[in-house]
């Protein structure tokens, strides 16, 4: 927006999954007869990004909703209700981008490094932070040929 001084991202996601766990390892205790569950997973994530000046560097908020709910139907006599989990969070996002597209990219760089505070205050149901830091940078090796090199160094 605003000859891409504004950037915003958003999204509201549901899904419901039928899954089956074989255990950990080289020999998962379940491998022969896994164990169903279903999960529901819905949530929320928005984001906005300011432009700095007329620089490459993007600074804004961003707010994180997830709520998980798991069922073991197999186990209906000792867990008889749905387990649920609920994540919520606020934080601060700060990019830097040189890259010549937003959706394909064959030259320039791109960092991301971003905190959030989750928590009871933000509809979550415990208290953590997160940090992270990603870069990607991308070369153009021919025509039609990116080279995109990545890198989380710390999440």
């Amino acid at each position: 927006m605003k000859d891409d001084s504004v950037r915003y991202t958003g999204g509201i996601f549901h899904g419901d999954l039928k899954l089956k766990y074989y255990g950990d390892g080289n020999d998962p205790i379940f491998a022969d007869n896994p164990l169903n569950y279903d999960m529901t997973i819905s949530g929320i994530m928005l984001r906005s990004l300011f432009q700095l000046g007329d620089s490459h560097w993007y600074l804004g908020p961003q707010y994180n909703y997830m709520q998980t709910e798991i069922t073991f139907s197999q186990f209906n006599d000792f867990w008889p209700e749905a387990e649920t989990v609920k994540s919520g969070g606020i934080g601060v996002v700060l990019h830097y981008d040189t890259r010549d597209d937003n959706y394909y990219p064959t030259t320039g760089w791109y960092a991301q490094l971003s905190y959030m505070d989750y928590g009871e205050m933000w509809g979550g149901d415990g208290d953590y932070n997160i940090g992270k830091f990603a870069t990607s940078n991308y070369w153009s090796i021919k025509d039609n040929l990116v080279l995109e090199w990545w890198r989380c160094p710390f999440l």
